[in-house]
């Protein structure tokens, strides 16, 4: 802007003629050169400075047009500069107008330990978005904060929407069939491990759950074969070589 501005005064001195104006004239153009340079110069120094940081480009956006949008930016700025609660007023602001922004509310909900609040706003963006692409996630999301406020009964509705929406996805079928046994419902979570030791045949964990589902039961042959499976996948996991040797110790003699 500042360039062309000098080229549009420096265009007009060379339209003065020299000889037949008087120097004032001259002078005057040359004042009008050095003052539209300078006050463009400064505009542009304010800009800058406006824009230094990502946290002021979004703050004068937010005091000039305020829009959901800018709000949730704010909220992104803010938390990559380590200011976390900071951040949540604007992800509040930004769900007046933009309701899928309680998304993004509930899971820093959940990352600051407000946990009622995100349930409050998860379950709300799912009746909103049930069959969002976030929805599995949201769903998750929940129920982990349900179960950390010990209310494991409505989070199991929550796991099982969840393995409803996506039926390969094996850390949710984990998550369900632990809720389950921690209910006391065991057939049921026999049945969501098995599922999830299948669609994760790599990974110790469901094995070792399932393992100790099927010892609840009175199963020890099978929880102790289902055990050996999991140190058989992670020899280092000492939690899970800790409940086999358990197993295998109340096993009865042959």
């Amino acid at each position: 802007v500042v360039a062309v501005a000098v080229f549009g005064a420096r265009a007009l001195w060379t339209r003065l003629p020299g000889g037949g104006r008087p120097l004032a004239t001259r002078v005057a153009a040359t004042v009008a050169l050095c003052a539209c340079t300078v006050g463009l110069s400064a505009a542009t120094f304010t800009r800058t400075a406006e824009y230094a940081d990502e946290q002021t480009l979004w703050q004068t956006v937010l005091d000039r047009w305020p829009s959901a949008r800018a709000h949730r930016n704010m909220a992104t700025a803010l938390k990559r500069a380590g200011r976390d609660a900071d951040a949540l007023p604007h992800l509040r602001a930004a769900t007046v107008d933009h309701p899928e922004a309680r998304f993004a509310l509930g899971y820093e909900l959940v990352e600051q330990g407000h946990l009622a609040e995100a349930v409050g706003e998860l379950e709300q963006y799912l009746r909103d978005y049930p069959m969002s692409t976030e929805a599995v996630t949201a769903h998750t999301l929940a129920a982990g904060a349900l179960v950390r406020l010990e209310r494991v009964g409505a989070a199991v509705g929550h796991l099982a929407r969840a393995t409803a929406l996506a039926p390969a996805d094996g850390q949710a079928w984990l998550s369900y069939g632990t809720a389950l046994a921690e209910l006391g419902r065991l057939p049921e979570a026999e049945g969501a491990l098995r599922r999830a030791v299948a669609l994760q045949p790599g990974s110790a964990g469901p094995s070792m759950m399932l393992g100790l589902v099927l010892e609840g039961q009175g199963r020890l042959r099978d929880a102790a074969a289902s055990l050996e499976r999991a140190v058989v996948i992670d020899p280092t996991d000492a939690e899970a070589r800790a409940h086999l040797g358990r197993v295998r110790a109340a096993l009865p003699s042959r």
